[in-house]
């Protein structure tokens, strides 16, 4: 800082005293963004006594502001998005606007646009959080002879030197409809609520070549998280460990115990390390201790999108389960059979979509003695979505089997379905189909049933969801938002209280990623699929899957407690039914 200041002072000087050094220090500036902003740069800090800084560019935010300017296409790179992912408080805003401003002040006839949620964060009078007071308070801070002639109204301003504009708006409505910029700068933008996150990317598409998203994490359910995830986009990481002053004393912990990564730290004596696995500081100890939440730790200084989101599934249910309870599949291929859905055999192989957790009899078929259930979650047949289905052992709790297909029309599906119901037949006959009604459900619903399937879910009477309810002819479970939350509710208490086992990896996966979102529950993609089909309400296709097969294991059990309590104890049937329960219990795979 010393140095910095002194060589500032001096360069300043001479500039100031003599026009052609001035003249000299602006082309060089105009050569080398990193002189123009360790030289010449301040910014602002509130928390400080002093708050306006000298901006000393730390050897992670100089490679981000040349990478920023490469992405634009005007050095000779193949112009690009990117997107930041960052900590609270690694100055990427700054460096954002920088990297346009550089060549707003040096190039010719440049454009940009920079959007924020709301247009009050992008430009209000006196109001350091927003991008133009950033602009303002950087360009006043120059010397003379590198302050160009501008022109500054709310939310622009153009250099009138050379004919660059940078202009302003909210991400709302038609921004930058029939507009050319060469870059824009979309900040924040994982607190962009659906549709307008959509709307954003959409509108911003042939708008620029180059889109710069910069945000901290919020969660899954929003645009920024599925650009983010996109596969081969740039990213830049600013995680606070890359940070020089909050890395110092840098740790984790393993089963070796601490672990000091920063060799030049010294710890003060009986220092409390916190041994969760987690990379950790004495500064990130210090913020986690001040923190009000997880969630607000894991959006302010991990970059943890899972956690960050409100999510609707518990973390540490999920952990537990796939600690306890995964398995890798004991048979994986696929299940043969004719037009009419009858099964002719099963043919093993290493990429069958079929997941089996059992194992077969003599006569390859999944052993007798238990009740099958088969939940089924339908897609329209597009490749945006998976058909699944997931077929569990009512009285054993267990998940035993599963399938994932793409690209397969309702009533195909609906064949393979009835094909599964008849081979996994246990001691109530075939498996007890419930799929989901709405939309592609209704054209596997007709086809299951055309083609001869037995054992279905029949629509309850309105209001009346018991498992003793009067049924309806209707067959299927019609959605809506409200019993689907209450559904999805269910299966969570079931996965917590381990009454549903779950086996499947890529099940628990999906799970993690399910967000309460405006007053229900969702899956990400399921906002925001532009998938004209209606195959947005199938993303987390296993979980739902999973969700019905847990409702109709769930009834089975009721309905069978419920006629055990109806009969003598000693009777013949309840003797039976007690017995076939023992049976089945011995016959667990585990």
């Amino acid at each position: 800082m010393r140095a910095n200041l002194e060589f500032r002072l001096k360069v300043l000087e001479e500039g100031l005293r003599d026009k052609e050094t001035g003249r000299d220090l602006w082309r060089m500036c105009s050569e080398d963004p990193l002189f123009f902003v360790n030289v010449f740069g301040w910014t602002y800090d509130p928390r400080l006594d002093v708050p306006e800084v000298p901006w000393i560019l730390y050897p992670f935010q100089e490679k981000a502001l040349l990478d920023l300017i490469n992405a634009t296409g005007v050095t000779g790179q193949k112009a690009h998005d990117a997107v930041i992912e960052k900590s609270r408080d690694m100055g990427a805003s700054w460096l954002c606007l920088e990297s346009h401003e550089w060549l707003w002040h040096f190039g010719e006839r440049y454009t940009f646009l920079w959007l924020s949620r709301k247009e009050e964060y992008v430009d209000k009078t006196g109001d350091p959080k927003t991008l133009f007071w950033k602009l303002d308070f950087f360009l006043e801070h120059l010397p003379p002879f590198l302050r160009p002639r501008t022109v500054r109204t709310h939310l622009h301003i153009s250099n009138e030197e050379n004919g660059a504009t940078i202009d302003g708006e909210a991400t709302t409505g038609d921004m930058g409809v029939g507009d050319r910029r060469l870059a824009v700068l979309l900040d924040e933008f994982s607190k962009v609520k659906p549709p307008d996150d959509a709307k954003a990317m959409k509108g911003t598409a042939d708008v620029t070549r180059c889109r710069i998203f910069n945000s901290t994490p919020e969660g899954t359910n929003n645009a920024y998280y599925r650009k983010a995830h996109t596969p081969g986009v740039d990213k830049l990481r600013f995680h606070w460990s890359v940070h020089p002053e909050k890395a110092k004393g840098l740790y984790t912990t393993g089963k070796d115990g601490v672990k000091k990564l920063d060799g030049t730290y010294a710890f003060p004596a009986g220092y409390a390390f916190i041994l969760d696995g987690k990379l950790r500081s004495p500064w990130y100890d210090g913020e986690c201790a001040r923190r009000a939440s997880a969630l607000e730790i894991a959006q302010q200084l991990d970059i943890d999108y899972l956690t960050s989101g409100g999510n609707f599934f518990d973390g540490g249910v999920l952990d537990r389960a796939e600690r306890e309870d995964v398995r890798p599949p004991y048979m994986r291929g696929e299940l043969l059979f004719d037009e009419f859905g009858v099964p002719t055999k099963f043919r093993e192989g290493s990429q069958g979509r079929l997941l089996l957790w059992t194992y077969l009899d003599a006569k390859g078929r999944p052993h007798k003695g238990r009740d099958y259930i088969e939940g089924i979650d339908v897609s329209a047949g597009s490749d945006a979505s998976n058909s699944c289905s997931s077929i569990g052992d009512a009285l054993g709790g267990e998940k035993v089997a599963e399938l994932a297909v793409i690209n397969m029309f309702p009533s195909e599906f609906a064949i393979y379905c009835t094909a599964l119901s008849r081979w996994f037949t246990g001691d109530h006959g075939e498996a007890y189909m419930i799929w989901e009604a709405n939309g592609p459900g209704r054209e596997f619903g007709a086809r299951a049933i055309a083609i001869g399937a037995k054992r279905y879910y029949l629509r309850k009477r309105r209001g009346d969801e018991t498992p003793m309810a009067r049924k309806t002819r209707t067959p299927g479970w019609f959605t809506t938002d409200e019993n689907k939350a209450s559904l999805l509710g269910d299966y969570r208490r079931a996965l917590g209280s381990r009454l549903f086992i779950n086996r499947s990896i890529d099940a628990i996966a999906e799970a993690r990623e399910y967000v309460f979102a405006g007053g229900t529950v969702a899956h990400p993609k399921a906002l925001n699929s532009d998938d004209p089909s209606g195959a947005k309400h199938n993303h987390g296709d296993r979980v739902i899957a999973d969700t019905l097969c847990w409702k109709g294991m769930n009834e089975t059990r009721q309905m069978l407690k419920g006629a055990q309590q109806k009969m003598p104890e000693h009777c013949y049937a309840a003797r039976m039914l007690r017995a076939r329960a023992k049976e089945a219990a011995k016959k667990s795979v585990w």
